[in-house]
């Protein structure tokens, strides 16, 4: 069998890296990442997809998982419903807004066509008790569509809004915004409000014809809006793209940061727009740059930072791709790239030089994942970093593709002395394409995101992977085709990293916790107590290409200095190398007690152990048979068991 993600500890990091380290020649290829590429899968108007296909592989799957656990109830809020996909694509959009102040928690998509106005209306769901339960008639933001029928809302995000000093909902609004279609084609961008009692509603639909993007070229039909929306202060920001492109290549790579105010006399929001290009390094006249972005901003929406990821000609190293940061002090208006040295930070080069023997002393970071600002006023921000494949001016844009890992995440942020970075975790499963029509690939992806409690006390990252026991594999890739939430939580006080947590593993959702989101704000409840929103997307009915989606909150999920504190069984754990030759490692969630027993398939037991105030052990296999084995660890939670192959 294959291997199960670990959870890696900080104290792990060294040993993770050395493991890396002793790969085979066989194990590693060069990917190139298309930097110039103008990639049009993600700008689809509109379609109906098969999961027939998908249904077919992951029912026997999710059939052998069930057999394998007694579930553990975990209690969901229904929060509505579409048509499609496509309202929850990206992990970018900010579908899930809360409030720790108002104890509100809200969940902006499109709408089922069955109501009126149909899917281009954009709905917002409302719990005004953190979660419980959700009222889905009440607000409708993007209601043009209704009186008009065009202006269609697509890729919405939407964000709570609460004035300073205010304690009732009723006083508060969602703030929504994405691109929309005009006659069937993208036409332009959306903007609308709502006060969380229902009225108040403004609609401010912006066509593509608008003077207000000189910089762009006229023929750009694709100003997208959708990428981070956030609530600071009575200020509102969210990235659109308005890259130019040759049909093939992007020949520019320009960003809009449009920047909202509140305006209270109107109960509506007054927009204006900032371009931002950053001067990427190039080949062959193309900008030497990826193309998503990561956006944060500050409390009151002061202070913030773009971070891009490209080569960057001012740098110590211009030929990796690395972080193009631009920071602003005048609430977004004007941006000035700052200094960042990855050769200035150890766990980066340590991470690059034990990655694998191929490829050269480089990193190769990809795309940024997200950035918030924690208490202190430090950025951090999260992205995947590999190693780069070569030196030579034709092949900058491959890296160094470890066969079945996706790539391992890491939080990368400032200090009082420049910067530093720590390993998250490693994500093993790569995405999963489970339809595709022509050039168009639709995925189950790990959609890894970050959060903050209310005052940057806290940050939280999450991610989905799926068990490797269980996958299909393509291309020496394991297949994320039946995901779990995984949670990790970082103190700002104390500068330290909980356990990696999976928190729907033993659940009524395991191995199904699909596009997934983690709300923009987490509720700090005290003593280290962490409550984190977490929403899934999951399918109804019988997978056919009219198939519903359905929105829940993932309830009650509490993170805790013990780890998770509302429903967890402990005696979870992680395994590698999977298959293994002679030394097992294993990763452990309970410090406690823990019977590590290992049975050969026949039931007969073969090894065990008792571990006890250790969160990691390792076994030597060596003089095992080769075949299939049963890893059990049982402690006073519970028992939970995996498949190894031993060669």
């Amino acid at each position: 069998m294959k291997r199960f993600k670990s959870i890696l500890t900080l104290v792990l990091m060294v040993s993770v890296s050395l493991l890396m380290a002793q790969n085979k020649s066989d194990n590693v290829a060069p990917k190139k990442i298309d930097a110039f590429k103008g990639n049009k899968v993600s700008l689809s108007t509109d379609k109906q997809i098969s999961f027939t296909s998908y249904k077919n592989e992951v029912a026997p799957l999710l059939n052998k998982i069930a057999q394998n656990n007694n579930k553990r109830a975990l209690t969901m809020s229904h929060m509505g419903h579409s048509v499609n996909i496509f309202s929850v694509l990206l992990e970018q959009q900010t579908c899930l807004s809360a409030n720790q102040d108002l104890n509100t928690i809200t969940f902006t998509y499109r709408q089922d066509p069955s109501y009126q106005g149909g899917s281009g209306v954009v709905r917002t769901s409302l719990s005004t008790n953190g979660g419980t339960s959700f009222d889905s008639t009440t607000l409708i933001p993007w209601s043009l569509p209704i009186t008009t029928s065009d202006y269609l809302g697509r890729y919405p995000s939407g964000v709570i809004y609460n004035p300073s000093g205010n304690t009732s909902y009723e006083n508060a609004a969602i703030v929504v915004t994405g691109p929309m279609l005009i006659g069937g084609t993208w036409g332009g961008d959306f903007y609308g409000s709502e006060l969380l009692n229902g009225t108040g509603l403004n609609n401010q639909p912006l066509p593509f014809e608008s003077t207000l993007y000189p910089t762009v070229a006229s023929t750009r039909q694709t100003l997208f809006n959708r990428l981070f929306l956030q609530s600071r202060g009575d200020k509102f920001f969210v990235l659109g793209d308005a890259n130019e492109d040759n049909g093939s290549n992007y020949t520019r790579i320009v960003y809009i940061v449009n920047i909202g105010q509140w305006d209270a006399t109107g109960d509506s929001v007054i927009w204006h727009r900032v371009p931002v290009e950053p001067d990427f390094a190039t080949t062959d006249g193309l900008p030497d740059g990826l193309t998503y972005p990561a956006l944060a901003m500050d409390d009151n929406g002061t202070n913030g930072y773009l971070v891009f990821v490209g080569r960057n000609p001012d740098a110590n190293d211009p030929l990796s791709y690395q972080p193009f940061i631009y920071q602003t002090n005048d609430g977004g208006n004007t941006w000035t790239k700052i200094e960042f040295n990855w050769e200035t930070i150890p766990t980066i080069v340590n991470h690059v030089e034990n990655y694998a023997l191929s490829g050269v002393n480089r990193p190769f970071f990809y795309n940024p994942i997200e950035a918030v600002i924690d208490k202190n006023g430090n950025l951090h921000f999260a992205c995947y970093i590999h190693k780069a494949w070569s030196n030579n001016p034709d092949s900058l844009s491959y890296l160094v593709n470890r066969f079945y890992m996706n790539g391992v995440l890491f939080d990368i942020y400032q200090t009082s002395t420049g910067w530093d970075a720590k390993l998250i975790d490693t994500v093993w499963c790569d995405d999963y394409i489970f339809y595709s029509e022509g050039s168009s690939n639709y995925t189950i992806e790990s959609r890894p995101q970050m959060s903050r409690t209310p005052d940057g006390s806290y940050i939280v990252f999450s991610w989905a992977d799926s068990d490797t026991s269980y996958v299909t594999e393509t291309d020496n890739e394991y297949n994320n085709m039946i995901p779990d939430i995984f949670v990790k939580v970082y103190d700002a006080t104390t500068n330290t990293y909980s356990e990696t947590i999976n928190v729907t593993v033993g659940t009524d959702i395991e191995s199904q916790a699909t596009w997934h989101f983690l709300a923009d704000q987490c509720f700090d409840l005290g003593n280290g107590n962490i409550k984190v929103p977490l929403s899934v997307g999951i399918l109804r009915g019988n997978y056919t290409s009219n198939d519903r989606i359905d929105y829940y909150l993932l309830n009650d999920v509490i993170i805790g200095p013990q780890g998770i504190t509302s429903y967890t069984n402990t005696a979870n754990f992680s395994i590698y190398p999977n298959p293994v030759s002679d030394q097992l490692n294993i990763n452990l969630i309970n410090k406690g007690i823990n019977t590590i027993k290992i049975m050969n398939i026949m039931g007969a037991e073969v090894y065990s152990t008792v571990v006890d105030g250790k969160d990691h052990c390792t076994i030597d296999l060596s003089n095992l048979p080769a075949g299939m084995y049963i890893v059990n660890v049982s402690n006073s939670t519970g028992t939970n068991a995996k498949k190894i192959v031993k060669k």
